[in-house]
């Protein structure tokens, strides 16, 4: 019988077979193995001789990657067998003796005899390598892109360790940077009592190690020198993802805050007063708008200089900061202007309670280098909505006032207008 002949495989011929590195298998026409050479044993995890008499479908090709039935009449070597044509198929799985899943790409050709398909033999080979290093790429490029977007630095962080622990033997991973912790345990790994740990430094530049990466693996299992190069590559990306969150800190620092003072700017201050405006409106309260302005601040400048100018700024910001509560928002509105938002329950008095801190606080010299000045301001505030129920409208009241203010050129510290 001709299909006889196919596993009848002379000792030269076996010898060829085990010499090849991919696996290789044949079957006869119902789907048994007849042969197969030793690269597609070890590849399977059984011997030689347990794989041949063996159906080759229901033994090593019965379910898809998902683990959903793979149906015999849509499996390519059943195909083969019945209409003789060779087909290659890039990615699927064979299962192991272990019952776990090994990602192959195998070409399957028939045997024809005198234009007859007595059978099929099977190349494979192992992709699981492969298939882990285009994933880890993706992986990388996947971080760079969530990075580059600005995606939430706690995001970028609890994906690399996701991706960490898919593309390792890892057992969990866990991130710690600064006082923040990022832990992720691998979706089907079992508690185990002996583990190694991989301790990988994450140390931005020029600075010292600003967190560590844990990597926890089965004792038997690793960590592998591959294992701790994807490890490295990561904690590359997670410097990145570091130095973008301090990028991002820093940009929006210099959109919201002062550069001098460090107090809110008047684009943040006038974003806070429209949010404070809005709820006002919807509950009934009141808020208040308070410019100040420090007198004669031009002669200071000119008579000792910008540096003693910004030193005296930078002393009144940080005197007058520390009068002011939450929710109160103080900012500079630019040069000598300083700005204050009043959310209370009683607006009014919130706004004389202040003005007698200011008082305090102003009775105190500014001691700068071998200066000692004294300073006084004026003050020009408005309340909504008895002075107007728009921005615009709240400002020019109170701005008008504070010029008003400085008009009388009163002598006293602080000087305002009830």
């Amino acid at each position: 019988m001709p299909e006889r002949r196919i596993g009848q495989l002379g000792q030269d011929s076996k010898i060829i077979l085990d010499a090849v590195k991919e696996g290789i298998y044949g079957m006869d026409f119902s789907g048994k193995i007849i042969f197969c050479n030793v690269a597609a044993a070890e590849m399977l995890g059984y011997s030689q001789e347990e794989l041949i008499g063996q159906h080759a479908h229901d033994l090593i090709h019965h379910s898809k990657k998902d683990g959903s039935v793979y149906p015999i009449d849509e499996c390519s070597t059943t195909k083969t067998l019945e209409d003789g044509m060779a087909r290659t198929i890039e990615d699927e799985v064979f299962w192991n003796k272990a019952g776990e899943p090994v990602s192959v790409e195998y070409s399957v050709s028939p045997i024809l005899v005198d234009g007859k398909i007595i059978g099929a033999v099977t190349a494979c080979r192992d992709i699981t390598e492969r298939l882990k290093s285009e994933d880890f790429i993706h992986g990388q490029k996947r971080l760079l892109e969530m990075i580059a977007h600005g995606d939430a630095t706690e995001t970028v962080l609890l994906e690399m360790l996701r991706l960490l622990v898919a593309h390792t033997n890892a057992i969990q991973a866990k991130l710690q940077i600064g006082d923040e912790t990022f832990q992720l345990s691998s979706e089907t790994a079992e508690p185990l009592v002996e583990t190694s740990i991989l301790h990988v430094p994450i140390k931005e530049a020029a600075e010292e190690d600003s967190g560590m990466l844990y990597i926890e693996f089965s004792e038997q299992a690793g960590p592998s020198i591959l294992d701790a190069e994807i490890a490295e590559t990561y904690v590359k990306l997670v410097i990145l993802a570091i130095e973008r969150k301090k990028y991002e800190i820093a940009v929006a620092q210099l959109a919201f805050e002062d550069d001098l003072t460090g107090l809110a700017n008047r684009r943040q201050f006038e974003e806070k007063l429209q949010l404070a405006l809005s709820k006002a409106k919807k509950s009934g309260k009141e808020i208040g708008l308070l410019f100040m302005d420090v007198d004669a601040f031009k002669s200071i400048n000119d008579t000792y200089g910008h540096h003693i100018g910004d030193a005296v700024l930078q002393q009144l910001a940080s005197r007058i900061q520390a009068c002011v509560n939450e929710p109160n928002l103080f900012a500079r509105f630019g040069g000598d202007e300083f700005m204050l938002l009043i959310q209370h329950a009683n607006v009014q008095q919130a706004i004389d309670e202040f003005k007698t801190s200011l008082y305090q606080v102003l009775k105190h010299s500014f001691q700068l280098e071998d200066l000692q000045l004294d300073l006084s301001l004026s003050i020009g505030y408005s309340i909504y909505p008895r002075d107007g129920e728009d921005i615009f409208t709240l400002m020019k009241r109170a701005d008008k006032q504070m010029y008003n203010m400085k008009r009388l050129h009163k002598k006293s510290q602080i000087g305002y207008e009830i």
